[in-house]
């Protein structure tokens, strides 16, 4: 199957067994080479919360006051303290305020405070990963997490705009001219532009039929305890709580006394949601949780990254090092994690949970990314987590055989044809397994004594490329030695094409003074800007080209 996919084995991991700890290894394929994730992350990253917070876990918000409740008036302050509940919403906030009203309070002379100090979080609204910075799936994590950072505007009768929250926090410049034309084309959906800032702006524009139903437009605008704000403000107003103060961003004062406590839904709803519908801000959640838990709160990337890997340890998961999550999600191009760590992570999941565990995963025919991926046949019998970015086309989780037999799978393809060739390789091997065609394999001798590998040498252009260093790397991710030894010859990659190089790309790279050469190699024409005399100026010039010509460049040494 491998050699019929057209992708090279140098670019494909694989690991295959059967699901128990002594089950017998299948196949396994440069199981331990360290690969780009993409969203599978989100299993290991929802399996580590479960195994520390345990099934029974809830996400918690906190409702306080600093002043005492006299003939209807809290005089004080209103605080809410967020724990990075990843599903507070709109529902959320008309349960704080039934809450308030029910302790007799019917006006607020004081501010409200907002206290979202539990995660140490930049307080951008997007990642900002692609060329989509307002898609929902870019959306930064935060302590007092709203809608999931979302806003929704409405479109109505041609250009009237309607806010699903009375958010004051954003500008709307409407550039929409109202249309008879009939709804469809151009005349049925505007155009959008966000400005961030301070202050974003958002501006829509086009000509828009008034024939044309409600139009919903969902983006990351504002910041999520900003929305979160406008909503509560908005709640206790036409509730009969009167409150004309204002907000305040910072850790909930000392002396406080707790109104109530809000709470998120156990915690296999919350993973399942996460792994199905692959929700890359419930995994940045979940992800920051987990560092809060085992190392204190405030909660990093850098302490979740090391709580992961302890969790792992902890629980006897063979390879726990080999998971070097950046933020939890697989939002990232600097995360790395090999089939063999996997392996053992999912063994161990199955072993634990089983049936609990499998239906947190999307599963074949019934939900999730799988629903429609493979044939009816497999239906309820595969479960499966995915992930995808540009380049990388992976999959992780267990099949069911036709005698019954569990199989832990997880298949890693990290190449430019990933999309569309490592998907139909990744469906032939598990339809090929879910048909029974590994019990060949399923002797007593090999199940005791063998493991059957294809075994591919490596060639030393490609383990360069999966070692590649930047300033902006994580500490965990620091280079081996790969090039400690040697400083000539160092070159930064920025692409590869099937024939020349793009015009554009080649354009970029000589307006900013770069040189640069082409080799040709299996995967195509590889394009490297260089060469740079010293490690020092390879770096320094990488983070430059990252920034302007190509946001995956990493550095090379070709022989």
């Amino acid at each position: 199957m491998i050699n019929t996919s057209g992708i090279p084995t140098e670019s494909i991991s694989i690991s295959i067994k059967e699901t128990q700890k002594n089950g017998m290894r299948i196949a396994a394929l440069n199981a331990s080479q360290y690969r780009v994730p993409a969203s599978i992350a989100k299993a290991a990253t929802t399996y580590a919360a479960l195994l520390e917070l345990g099934e029974n876990y809830r996400w918690s918000t906190k409702i306080y006051r600093d002043g005492d409740i006299s003939n209807g008036t809290l005089n004080g302050n209103l605080i809410i303290k967020g724990f990075g509940d990843p599903s507070l919403d709109s529902k959320s906030v008309s349960q704080i305020v039934s809450y308030i009203k029910a302790k007799g309070i019917s006006k607020i002379s004081g501010n409200i405070i907002i206290d979202k100090s539990y995660f140490d979080t930049c307080d951008d609204c997007s990642a900002k990963f692609d060329e989509n910075p307002s898609s929902p799936y870019n959306a930064m994590p935060s302590a007092l997490m709203f809608n999931e950072n979302t806003t929704t505007i409405k479109i109505v009768k041609g250009n009237e705009i309607i806010q699903n929250i009375q958010d004051d926090s954003y500008d709307i410049i409407n550039e929409i001219i109202p249309s008879d034309e009939p709804c469809r084309g151009r005349y049925s959906w505007p155009s959008v532009r966000i400005k961030y800032g301070d202050r974003a702006k958002v501006t829509l524009g086009g000509t828009i039929s008034r024939s044309c139903p409600s139009i919903s437009l969902t983006h990351l605008i504002t910041k999520s305890h900003l929305s979160f704000y406008g909503a509560l403000k908005e709640q206790l107003n036409s509730n009969g709580v009167n409150f004309t103060g204002s907000l305040k961003v910072k850790k909930t004062p000392n002396l406080v006394k707790e109104i109530a406590t809000i709470y998120s839904d156990t915690i296999f709803p919350i993973l399942g949601e996460t792994n199905k519908k692959s929700n890359n801000l419930y995994a940045r959640q979940i992800f920051l949780t987990i560092g809060a838990k085992r190392y204190e709160a405030p909660a990093t990337l850098e302490k979740s990254r090391k709580a992961l890997v302890s969790i792992f340890e902890k629980n006897g998961i063979r390879h726990a090092t080999s998971f070097k999550l950046d933020n939890g999600s697989g939002l990232s191009r600097i995360a790395k994690v090999t089939t063999e760590g996997f392996e053992s992570m999912l063994d161990h999941a199955y072993d634990k949970y089983q049936q609990r565990w499998l239906n947190a995963l999307s599963i074949a025919g019934v939900d999730g990314t799988i629903k429609r991926r493979f044939p009816q046949s497999l239906s309820r019998r595969v479960w499966m987590k995915t992930g995808t970015v540009n380049g990388v086309k992976n999959i992780v989780g267990y099949v069911k055989a036709n005698d019954g037999t569990m199989y832990t799978v997880a298949i890693i393809v990290n190449h430019r044809l990933s999309a569309s060739r490592g998907a139909t390789l990744e469906n032939q091997i598990i339809i090929w397994l879910a048909n029974g065609n590994a019990s060949q394999f399923a002797t007593e001798d090999t199940k005791r004594k063998e493991e059957i590998e294809v075994r591919v040498e490596e060639t030393q252009q490609l383990r360069k490329l999966e070692n590649y260093e930047s300033k902006e790397q994580p500490e965990i991710f620091k280079q081996t030695s790969e090039y400690s030894n040697r400083t000539e010859n160092l070159f930064i990659q920025v692409g590869i094409f099937d024939k020349s190089i793009n015009r554009e790309l080649e354009r970029k790279i000589k307006s900013h003074g770069f040189g640069y050469k082409t080799i040709n190699s299996e995967l195509g024409h590889k394009v490297l800007v260089g060469p740079f005399d010293s490690k020092k100026d390879a770096i320094n010039s990488l983070q430059k080209i990252r920034e302007d010509i190509a946001p995956d460049a990493f550095l090379v040494q070709p022989k």
